[in-house]
């Protein structure tokens, strides 16, 4: 894709999908890379414009927690890799190097998990500045968007925190991961993600599967005014997707599409979910 002129009224012939991608891209390719920040600022490129436009195809995002999975996607083209690490844990920051080599092979978006460790979401000081150094090497390495969540000890979003993170991440966009179906109050927690600029979250729906989390993932849908875009994960698989994209109006579907007693995706199984979603 070429632009001519990154003006507000051609942002809106971008879907939210494509634009934030291919215009980091662009950017990244421009000579004038002081212009090109100031241009791409946090606010600048909105989703409020690209959502001005048709309605998203269907998407497929998988959860890779090795590089055999992350090309395992790529083969069976998937539409965005999240790239983490320690499949046990649920993912953490991936491994710097396995990262670079996914990026020389991948043309797709990768995301980029950023979790100092498993457990909880609630981290010290030195992990939340494990976790901004990690953001910049990643940015650094052409990381194309960012997951993470930080909540407080009352399992509350931690705004001032994850704001700063999420300014941090600036150009890239960045989603809200599954700390927010540990949140108390869903609705309270949507408005805490949307003020704090995530343009994605990954959410079952506040329950252990999205299927169980259809009717929450429809109230938030709606509560959310289509500010910011959702990421259905928690159990998806070929067997329920089509349930799932007849009930929900996702954006994303989250898969490992690990069927087996391993760590690794199957390529039959994102086959089959990519063709669901295609027709």
């Amino acid at each position: 894709m070429r632009l001519v002129n990154l003006s507000e009224e051609n942002f809106k012939i971008f879907d939210i999908a494509s634009c934030s991608y291919d215009l980091c891209r662009y950017i990244d390719g421009m000579q004038n890379k002081r212009s090109a920040k100031n241009l791409y600022s946090l606010r600048f490129i909105n989703f409020y414009f690209c959502r001005q436009t048709i309605a998203m195809i269907k998407q497929l995002e998988l959860a890779a927690f090795n590089l055999k999975s992350a090309l395992t996607g790529i083969e069976a083209e998937v539409d965005r890799i999240e790239f983490c690490a320690d499949f046990l844990s649920g993912g953490i920051t991936p491994n710097i190097q396995e990262y670079k080599q996914l990026r020389k092979r991948a043309s797709i978006p990768i995301y980029v998990m950023i979790r100092p460790r498993g457990g909880n979401f609630t981290y010290s000081p030195s992990e939340l500045s494990e976790m901004k150094k990690s953001i910049e090497v990643f940015k650094n390495h052409g990381a194309d968007g960012f997951v993470f969540g930080v909540l407080n000890d009352k399992l509350l979003i931690d705004k001032e925190i994850n704001c700063q993170l999420v300014e941090l991440c600036t150009p890239f966009p960045t989603t809200f991961h599954r700390a927010f179906d540990r949140t108390p109050n869903p609705e309270i927690a949507l408005q805490d993600c949307i003020d704090c600029g995530f343009r994605n979250i990954l959410t079952s729906g506040h329950r252990s599967t999205a299927i169980d989390g259809l009717e929450m993932l429809n109230n938030l849908k709606k509560l959310s005014l289509n500010r910011i875009n959702f990421v259905v994960g928690g159990g998806v698989r070929s067997a329920n997707l089509s349930e799932l994209k007849n009930g929900f109006d996702g954006d994303y579907f989250h898969t490992s599409a690990i069927l087996g007693d391993d760590e690794y995706a199957d390529i039959e199984e994102l086959k089959s979910m990519i063709q669901i979603l295609r027709t």
